[in-house]
C-alpha cells in the first residue's frame, strides 16, 4: 500500500511505500509514515490487518484523532482501502493501490526541444517589448492632435498591465495543475497575439486605403485574427492541461467560435437599418503620387452614369402619372 501526503492544495508533498505491517504514523522519527504536523501526536495512528485479509487504520489515543476530510466526522477507525483519504492533524493522507496507473509523463524541454521564444527568457522579453512599442506606435499613428511621448508609453503599459493580468491567471493556473508557474511563456502568448492583431487591423486599414475595390480586406484581417486568437487559446491549454494537442485546438476552435458568434450576433442586433450603415477609411499619411485617383473627366463621366441609372429606374413602367380627360 502507498501512503501519499497531501499540502494544502492536494498535491502530494510525500510518497511512502508500506511493505510491512503494523505500520505507524505519527510526528515521531521511527514512525514509518513522518509527519511535519504539530497537530499530530508523535504516535497517532498504526495500520494494521483486520484478520478478514484487509487493512484498517487505527487511532491510537492521539489528541485530534482521524477525520473524514469531507464530512469532518471523527473516528478511532477506519477501513483502508484504495483512494481513502484520511485527515490526521492538519494533514491529508491518500491511500492508493501501487498497482494504479499514471498520468503520462510530461515532456521536459530542454536543449533542442526547448521550444520558440516562449520558453527563452531572452526571446520572450524582446517579444513582450516590442509589443509594447507596436502599441505606442498604433496610439501615435491614431491620433490627429500633438501626443506626447510619456503619453504614448503610459498607454502603452496599461495594455500591457491587462495582458499581464491575463497571463497571471494562466501562470496561476499551471502552477496549480503543473507545479510550474510560466509566468513569461503566458505573457509571451498574448502579446504573440496582440502584436498579430495590431499589424493585421492596421495592414487591413492601409490596403484598404490603397486598393479600396475588389479584395475584402476586412474579412481578411479578420480570419487572421481569429487564427491567432485560437492558437493563442491552445498554447495557454497546452501548458496547463495534458490534453492531447487536437483537443487542445479543438476546445480552442469551439470557444472562440461561440465568442466570435455572440460579438457578431451583438454588433448585428445594434443595426436598426441598413441605411444608416456607413463604412469609413481613415486617410493615411501618403504623397498624392502613391494614393489612387480617378481624372476628373472620368469621374464626371461616372456621375452622369448612375445619373442615368436613377432617371431610368425613377420612370418604371406603372409609374407615369395618369392623364386626366377634358
Amino acid at each position: 500500500m502507498i501512503v501519499e501526503v497531501l499540502d494544502r492544495r492536494a498535491a502530494v508533498r510525500q510518497r511512502v511505500r508500506l511493505r510491512a505491517f503494523p505500520a505507524s504514523i505519527g510526528r515521531g522519527y521511527d514512525n514509518d509514515v513522518i509527519l511535519d504536523d504539530r497537530y499530530a501526536d508523535a504516535r497517532h495512528a498504526r495500520v494494521e490487518w483486520d484478520g478478514q485479509g484487509g487493512l484498517v487504520l487505527i487511532d491510537q489515543g492521539s489528541v485530534n484523532g482521524l477525520l473524514d476530510p469531507l464530512t469532518g466526522q471523527r473516528s478511532w477507525q477506519v477501513p483502508v482501502r484504495a483512494g481513502l483519504e484520511v485527515r490526521i492533524g492538519r494533514t491529508v493522507l491518500r491511500f492508493v493501490d501501487p498497482a494504479a496507473t499514471l498520468e503520462p509523463a510530461l515532456r521536459l524541454e530542454t536543449g533542442a526541444d526547448a521550444g520558440g521564444a516562449e520558453t527563452r527568457p531572452l526571446g520572450a522579453v524582446a517579444v513582450i517589448l516590442g509589443t509594447g512599442a507596436l502599441l505606442a506606435l498604433n496610439t501615435w499613428l491614431g491620433k490627429t492632435d500633438r501626443v506626447r511621448l510619456s503619453g504614448l508609453l503610459g498607454d502603452a503599459l496599461v495594455a500591457l498591465l491587462m495582458v499581464m493580468v491575463w497571463a497571471g491567471a494562466w501562470a496561476l493556473v499551471n502552477r496549480i495543475t503543473q507545479h510550474r508557474f510560466r509566468f513569461l511563456e503566458h505573457m509571451y502568448i498574448p502579446c504573440v497575439v496582440l502584436a498579430g492583431f495590431l499589424l493585421a487591423t492596421g495592414g487591413e486599414e492601409w490596403l484598404d486605403f490603397l486598393v479600396p475595390n475588389g479584395v475584402a480586406w476586412g474579412t481578411l484581417a479578420g480570419i487572421i485574427v481569429l487564427g491567432l486568437a485560437t492558437w493563442g487559446l491552445a498554447a495557454h491549454l497546452a501548458r496547463v492541461a495534458t490534453i492531447s494537442r487536437p483537443a487542445q485546438w479543438l476546445w480552442s476552435l469551439g470557444i472562440i467560435g461561440a465568442l466570435s458568434g455572440v460579438a457578431y450576433l451583438s454588433a448585428d442586433g445594434d443595426r436598426h437599418d441598413f441605411g444608416g450603415a456607413t463604412g469609413e477609411t481613415p486617410l493615411k499619411p501618403l504623397t498624392a503620387r502613391l494614393i489612387p485617383t480617378t481624372s476628373p473627366a472620368a469621374f464626371l463621366t461616372r456621375v452622369d452614369d448612375l445619373k442615368a441609372e436613377v432617371d431610368e429606374l425613377g420612370s418604371a413602367p406603372g409609374d407615369e402619372e395618369p392623364v386626366e380627360e377634358e
